[in-house]
């Protein structure tokens, strides 16, 4: 291994191996024992290079967890959200387009982070070769001394003896290919393939320079999330470090020696430069993106790679993630750091910021990529509002944006085009709801309410607007994902947002009506269900106003998306008290999700539940103790060095698991952080130009997992949360933990 080139190996995987299975999984079988060097998971290896930190916050990201077993990420690098995210591709990778047991097919400069359903982008990927297969099943080669991190990733691909670097920046990739002595290396570029090796491609073009150093095209692409009907335009352009010696194309399976120029519709596509080397050499690849035009794709290129420095484009992505990571910092073990800050890294993933690289060709605020905001609402966007205000702020002005152009914001918008899927109905404004609350500045928030008050008014199904709820089966404007008893809940959460912001904007009428508005919640709870002694519970009501009656440990994919009666049941994050009361009160609340929680009927691993813990911490409730003792033996185990509970979903568990590190969850749509405790020493958060707010613990540990003490600003806290201006204005909380099951709201 070459050090000058490798100084730090987060994670290294060394695999000289008959079919390239994974260590930590073949392990379970005695006879692929001996087959495999180690995978190297115990230690953080680091080569020494002088005058570099080796314990900076970049250095302890390992991107294969949440790409080993769960959670469907991606092993490459990138920057913080960036418009490209170069990585790896497989046959039969998952929705990250890699899978650990298969052979590498090439680099692909797309993806998304963390997604279920129809697997999307892997677009313009880049086969570096000896020899020329077009073919990905003919040309996908084992794997030697495969490493990554968050600014660099290297592989060698064991068919071919070829050394592969790559290294990101906003919307290009350096690419550095050190072939063998051969009189055939050779680069193709596919641009009709996506993720899983299907056709991408609707219709475009592909050409090679007159210097025999480019190659540039692209078209209109499609097959994408959530439905693969939505069509977008997208370019590339590569720029090579030597002229080739020969070339060629290859559309519709057909390769075309000397051949220069070549269109396809719905086809494969793609074009090669090759080389002839004596010995070994190395060839270095600019490779970028663009959704506006493959000339704006060169000059990205050429703008943010100037040189062909594989050394400088590292340091600069390290020195990105380094600013980025270092908002948070944590004491704690080398094993800690390493899954607090890969999982605060995939934070930083998605949505992309392609502000002057869209659609609109303008240079307005653009966030792209929203997989969906269903999945992000109640962790990511509140984790950007103590450690990114700006990211926030600049998201809403995106849907400001959207708004004007489009006239309507959805919760999925991919390859800048809307996409009602309908999860959660109209959840952008859980979003919006959720940073006014947090006083998020440089918004023009009448602009946002606009928003709101639109979709109040306009995008709400008839029987919600009519009835009071969305009806069991009603037709509706999103899609099969609208489930009546979610969207029910959702919608009334998203008046309630509407009208905080009114409120807030002096706009008493419409305030007072979406306020009203946002207790038809209550119209979906059927006060006569019963499940294991306990009665009352959320269900789907048909059009005439009886309930669909159905068992409330059922529910999913029927009256709910993703989720049972039991787990719904939970989902009204504005109005606690009066799901208190409709529950029997607070004991029998108490009991009611005791139950729930030590029966398995709520599913710690997805989206609808990543609030419920909490609610035991709640000011109606006083139960901070079982709070602690549920996140800290159910929820936060699932979390390991290989694993995350379920998809990433575009760093909504990486945010989670920030959180449950930290000690504090917030409640969204309010300015509230909910106290469960941490094992860590101390945590400092402090983005660059903010007063640090610190967190410590005494007596912190794997045991001791109630909070028996707090203290803020030295003063004793005899409540269960701290406001978003408590961290705001840096502070230090102080938090005395124990083993011994303790309430500190009645003993502090």
């Amino acid at each position: 291994m070459e050090t000058e080139r490798l100084y730090y190996l987060p994670f290294l995987i060394i695999t000289k191996t008959l079919a390239g299975r994974p260590f930590i999984r073949v392990m379970k079988n005695s006879c692929f024992k001996h087959q495999f060097i180690l995978l190297l998971t115990g230690s953080l290896v680091l080569l020494s290079r002088p005058g570099i930190s080796q314990t900076s916050p970049a250095d302890y990201v390992q991107p294969f967890i949440g790409v080993l077993n769960e959670g469907a990420c991606m092993p490459g690098p990138s920057l913080p959200f960036a418009s490209v995210y170069p990585s790896p591709n497989t046959l039969n990778g998952d929705n990250g387009g890699y899978a650990f047991n298969k052979g590498i097919t090439g680099f692909a400069q797309l993806h998304a982070q963390g997604t279920g359903g129809l697997k999307p982008y892997g677009n313009f990927l880049v086969s570096p070769q000896l020899g020329l297969s077009i073919r990905e099943a003919d040309r996908q080669s084992l794997k030697e001394e495969e490493s990554a991190s968050a600014f660099y990733y290297q592989v060698i691909l064991k068919k071919y003896g070829i050394r592969c670097e790559l290294s990101p920046t906003h919307n290009a990739a350096l690419y550095r290919f050190t072939f063998p002595a051969t009189d055939s290396a050779t680069v193709y570029i596919d641009i009709a393939r996506k993720n899983g090796g299907e056709i991408g491609l609707d219709s475009g073009f592909i050409k090679i320079g007159a210097d025999n150093k480019c190659i540039y095209g692209g078209g209109r692409y499609g097959n994408n999330w959530p439905d693969g009907t939505h069509k977008w335009n997208m370019y590339f352009y590569a720029e090579f470090s030597k002229p080739a010696t020969y070339k060629g194309t290859a559309a519709k399976g057909k390769v075309q020696s000397g051949n220069t120029e070549a269109s396809a519709k719905k086809d494969s596509l793609g074009a090669y430069l090759g080389f002839s080397f004596k010995d070994k050499q190395e060839i270095l690849v600019k490779m970028a993106v663009s959704f506006m035009s493959w000339e704006h794709a060169r000059q990205l290129a050429q703008n943010e790679i100037p040189d062909w420095s594989m050394e400088n484009i590292r340091q600069a992505a390290r020195n990105a993630w380094n600013k980025k990571l270092s908002a948070i910092r944590i004491s704690g073990t080398q094993e800690e750091k390493i899954i607090f800050y890969t999982n605060l890294f995939h934070a930083f993933i998605q949505p992309r910021n392609r502000t002057g690289n869209n659609s609109w060709n303008t240079k307005e605020d653009f966030w792209d990529d929203h997989y969906t905001l269903w999945d992000s609402w109640k962790t990511l966007f509140p984790l950007m509002t103590i450690i990114d205000r700006e990211m926030v702020a600049s998201n809403i002005r995106a849907f400001i944006n959207r708004h004007r152009y489009n006239g309507y914001v959805a919760e999925a918008f991919i390859n800048g085009k809307e996409s009602a899927v309908g999860q959660g109905g109209n959840t952008v404004d859980h979003v919006i709801g959720d940073a006014y609350a947090r006083k998020i500045t440089g918004v023009d928030w009448e602009k946002a309410y606009a928003i709101l008050k639109y979709n109040a008014d306009s995008m709400r199904t008839p029987g919600y607007s009519n009835l009071g709820y969305m009806y069991h089966d009603e037709p509706n404007k999103y899609s099969w994902r609208t489930k009546a008893g979610s969207a029910t809940l959702a919608f009334a959460f998203e008046d309630y947002c509407a009208a905080i912001v009114a409120k807030g904007l002096g706009k008493k009428q419409d305030a007072d009506k979406y306020m009203a508005r946002s207790n038809n919640w209550k119209n979906s709870w059927n006060k006569k269900a019963e499940s294991k002694g306990f009665t009352g519970f959320i269900m789907a009501r048909k059009k005439d106003g009886t309930f669909d009656e159905i068992d409330p440990k059922t529910g999913y994919g029927k009256h709910f998306y993703e989720g049972t009666c039991w787990e719904y049941s939970y989902e009204v994050p504005h109005d606690i008290p009066g799901l208190i009361t409709l529950m029997g009160g607070r004991d029998t609340f108490t009991r009611r999700l005791q139950y729930a929680m030590d029966q398995h009927l709520i599913d710690f691993g997805n989206e609808p539940n990543f609030m419920t813990p909490w609610l035991f911490a709640h000011e109606e409730v006083r139960r901070p103790d079982l709070t602690s003792f549920y996140v800290r033996t159910k929820v936060l185990p699932q979390f390991t060095r290989y694993d995350l509970p379920g998809d990433d979903d575009q760093g909504a568990m990486g945010s989670l698991y920030v959180f449950l590190k930290l000690g504090l969850f917030p409640l969204a749509g309010t300015n509230k952080f909910y106290l469960h405790g941490t094992s860590l020493t101390k945590s400092v958060i402090q983005p660059q130009g903010q007063k640090p707010f610190t967190i410590t613990t005494t007596n912190g540990g794997e045991k001791t997992i109630y909070i028996k003490s707090v203290r803020l600003n030295s003063k004793k806290l005899n409540r269960s949360f701290i406001t978003q201006e408590e961290i705001m204005a840096g502070g230090l909380l102080e938090m005395e933990m124990t083993d011994k099951p303790v309430n500190f709201l009645t003993t502090n």
